[in-house]
């Protein structure tokens, strides 16, 4: 939160007397240094200044242990500032990992994805020469064509998908085969095409 982290906490214990005096210490790197202490010091205790160690979160001035509070005014704000923005930042990455992998999960697990590789063309419906509708016929065994089971006066015959030369589609289709019931509405499938103007 804050410079020093020197795990060295003032205590309200002043110098014991054998520790009064100039003294001679060694650092780290070998490197002598003269340290002078006088009666009127106070004594300095170890206190763990990592609060990661004691699985702190935020790291609030308020989640220090007690007893052993070491924050002075100015480290306890920086802490406020950087607990709360390491919330925030928790929070976000909560919020991405719901929605790019568990939301995405569960869409998956229950809807399913759909990804198309195709491109979009520029060619209409109508100017596609080897396209065919979904025209409602039954194939039989035995038989050179299907029989159709609709009305097929309102579409083009190219649509289709096979023609009879001879005697027409209408000689297959099963709707002719009951008179009475050629032409009314509902009995059997209807299917319609509309062409764009100049298609007809």
């Amino acid at each position: 939160a804050g410079f020093p982290f020197d795990n060295a906490c003032a205590t309200t214990e002043m110098v014991p007397p054998e520790y009064i005096g100039n003294f001679t210490a060694s650092t780290g790197d070998g490197v002598e240094v003269a340290v002078s202490i006088e009666a009127d010091d106070y004594s300095f205790a170890f206190c763990n200044m990592d609060m990661k160690k004691y699985g702190a979160f935020p790291a609030w001035a308020s989640n220090q242990p007690v007893g052993k509070e070491w924050m002075d005014k100015d480290q306890t704000n920086i802490a406020w500032l950087f607990g709360w923005t390491s919330v925030i930042a928790l929070i976000l990455a909560a919020c991405i990992f719901l929605n790019r992998v568990a939301l995405r999960f569960c869409r998956y697990m229950f809807f399913g994805f759909y990804d198309s590789s195709e491109k979009v063309s520029e060619a209409s419906f109508s100017e596609v020469e080897e396209i065919f509708a979904y025209v409602p016929q039954v194939r039989v065994p035995d038989m050179p064509m299907p029989l159709l089971i609709t009305n097929v006066n309102d579409i083009d015959r190219g649509l289709i998908g096979w023609d009879d030369p001879h005697f027409g589609v209408n000689a297959h289709n099963v709707i002719y085969d009951i008179p009475e019931l050629s032409e009314r509405k509902g009995i059997f499938s209807e299917i319609y095409h509309f062409p764009p103007p100049g298609k007809e």
